[in-house]
């Protein structure tokens, strides 16, 4: 998946790694692991009523460092080819060698200079590393096109937005009727 910009509209996949119980989002059938190079939204550690969406760069006991004399991310001896990187971006400005805690993900934000991503946590709980069981579901498509609100249900796949215009509409006519 490319990287997202303000603005965009993602859709995402909740089943893509297994099933849950509503409402106690505990994990009844798992189906797949997130993988390196996923983009991923997950309830935020700190504040579980919050999701974030970041690209999964390590997964439970891979070691990350930044960076290799190229400037790129290493991965269990490996450089990694980052073609989605936000363009004038580089892998990390911030050098770093963590090994990722069994049940953890390292996430990073494809636009560096501006992501609060595992870098920012390093010395929290968990080293930076993000609960593979707070991954809510898999970015499986983008759709940057304003236009009339849309919502989508199928199969968990969820996926709601509303351009500006339409919200600004709604409230117009709302304000007619009242009159």
């Amino acid at each position: 998946m490319p990287t997202l910009l303000i603005g965009d509209f993602i859709l995402v996949n909740k089943f893509a790694y297994g099933l849950r119980l509503p409402i106690l989002e505990q994990k009844i059938v798992p189906l797949a692991d997130p993988q390196r190079g996923d983009v991923v939204v997950f309830r935020y550690p700190l504040n579980p009523s919050q999701d974030f969406i970041k690209r999964v760069i390590g997964l439970p006991g891979d070691r990350v460092r930044c960076c290799d004399s190229d400037g790129r991310l290493v991965v269990n001896g490996s450089p990694l080819d980052e073609p989605y990187l936000y363009p004038g971006d580089v892998a990390s400005v911030d050098p770093f060698d963590i090994r990722v805690a069994d049940g953890m993900l390292w996430v990073m934000g494809d636009h560096r200079s501006e992501s609060a991503d595992s870098r920012a946590h390093i010395g929290d709980p968990g080293g930076g590393g993000v609960p593979v069981d707070s991954v809510v579901g898999k970015a499986v498509a983008k759709d940057a096109a304003a236009g009339k609100a849309t919502i989508v249900s199928l199969l968990g796949i969820e996926a709601a937005r509303t351009s500006l215009a339409d919200a600004e509409r709604r409230a117009s006519r709302v304000r007619s009727k009242k009159a």
